[in-house]
């Protein structure tokens, strides 16, 4: 029956619609109309939901079609009906297929190669992205999920040219992983970095497939990672296979996975003396198949050092910061923005004495920061947290170290380098020369030993 065909829609009321449980299955993103199983509202600004009964919601193909009692198969629009014969409420978007949301995808199996499902529309014809028909159904690889394991589902209802669309959502069971765009990645991959955080990781396992290996050049250790059904993955070295030594989520990015950043960042410093040249390889097994990562540097090669501040410039940095800093704030935060200075700019806050902050240096720029007719015990006061604070910030640039710590047979063949950097360090302190004017390799190399080999310094 046509009920009318509508003039002009009134902004001001919407129509809302409320799915119950059946409308929802778990293989598809959007809600499936079903008229026993929904509820209807009418939404007017700054007033509450009103329900509505279906005798009082109309149905149309499209916006500006006639509206009908009944809703159409496919892709339609609801609305509530006016208080008036030309006022039509704002209508809502609905998804019929004339089923019930259970019966509409059916999965046959599913594991880390492929998802098998079928179908069952009996209203028109459907057609699915990358998908194979074989004689157990639809057949979707791993790999054809492109940006994910969202499917698009073309449907087109019966004597109608009007198409429409829903998402598949098909579980894939396994190890993945998916670029910065969301596609699979197969084999290599090659990044800097700073991208390991933009890749994204799953691990959907089950009895039969709950492990994978992950190996790197650096440190030659093998990693094992086992799938628990509690939401997590377990990680433990092959050499002491009883220790847990991590617990990653099962779905997260590759810094994650690569137990962190600071690791990451660790294996290629111990890696290379120069940071341009470091550059890392994770090998990442499941069964038959392979993932090889190489991580770059983010350090470039002319990285330019032009900007490096003489010592006591640095000291006054400091003390701006630590003064301008907020009432109540953490200062270890700010311990850990100057130790992330302290790598960027290839130094060591260690390499600076008592000397560099004393007050008479710093007295003008002091006298910038705090008001010079403020009470001198309070003066004092601020200058003294900021002397503790530079031991602080020594004390963290002495304990500064790579988690991972090379051996006594690498710490031998290294001796005679790692001697000399002894001897540029203790002339440093003895002031017979100056660790701040070396160019950056040199600065590098003495920041790597001393990290890398950090007991061979205690």
């Amino acid at each position: 029956m046509n009920k009318k065909t509508p003039t002009f829609y009134n902004i001001m009321d919407k129509t809302k619609i409320e799915y119950q449980e059946a409308c929802y299955t778990p293989y598809v993103a959007e809600p499936l109309f079903s008229e026993r199983d929904v509820k209807f509202s009418l939404c007017r600004e700054d007033k509450e939901l009103r329900p509505v009964r279906l005798s009082f919601i109309v149905f149309a193909e499209d916006k500006d079609g006639e509206w009908e009692d009944d809703a159409p198969i496919g892709e339609c629009y609801a609305t509530v009906l006016g208080e008036n014969d030309d006022d039509i409420v704002e209508p809502v978007k609905i998804y019929n297929l004339g089923i019930s949301a259970s019966d509409f995808v059916t999965i046959v199996r599913s594991d880390s190669k492929s998802t098998v499902f079928r179908i069952f529309w009996p209203y028109g014809t459907v057609e699915i992205e990358n998908a194979n028909r074989t004689e157990e159904g639809l057949e979707i690889s791993k790999t054809d999920l492109g940006t994910g394991e969202h499917i698009n589902c073309t449907l087109t209802p019966k004597d109608s040219d009007h198409s429409f669309n829903l998402t598949l959502q098909l579980p894939v069971f396994g190890f993945s992983i998916r670029d910065i765009d969301g596609n699979i990645v197969n084999d290599m991959l090659e990044i800097n970095e700073e991208e390991l955080a933009k890749y994204e990781y799953v691990f959907a396992g089950t009895e039969n497939d709950d492990r994978i290996t992950i190996h790197s050049d650096a440190d030659h250790i093998t990693y094992k990672y086992v799938w628990n059904q509690e939401g997590y993955i377990t990680v433990r070295n092959m050499a002491d296979i009883n220790v847990i030594v991590d617990k990653v989520p099962l779905r997260g990015n590759l810094a994650q996975l690569l137990l962190g950043c600071e690791y990451v960042r660790g294996l290629m410093q111990f890696s290379a003396e120069i940071p341009a040249k470091e550059n890392i390889a994770f090998v990442i097994k499941q069964k038959d198949q392979r993932w090889r990562i190489k991580v770059s540097s983010s350090i470039g090669e002319n990285n330019d050092d032009a900007t490096l501040l003489e010592p006591t410039q640095l000291c006054k940095d400091v003390l701006e910061k630590l003064i301008s800093l907020p009432v109540g704030s953490n200062s270890n935060e700010l311990i850990n923005e100057f130790m992330k200075m302290q790598h960027q700019c290839a130094f060591q806050w260690l390499w600076l004495n008592e000397n560099n902050w004393a007050y008479d240096k710093l007295e003008e720029h002091f006298n910038t920061l705090v008001d010079p007719e403020m009470e001198m015990m309070k003066r004092a006061m601020i200058f003294n947290d900021f002397d503790n604070f530079m031991h602080r910030l020594r004390l963290a640039s002495l304990d500064d170290r790579s988690p991972i710590q090379a051996d006594a047979l690498l710490a031998r063949n290294a001796k005679r380098k790692i001697i000399r950097v002894k001897t540029l360090i203790q002339e440093h302190n003895s002031g017979v020369s100056s660790l701040w004017s070396l160019q950056r390799e040199e600065r590098m190399k003495i920041l790597y030993y001393w990290r890398n080999f950090h007991s061979s310094f205690e």
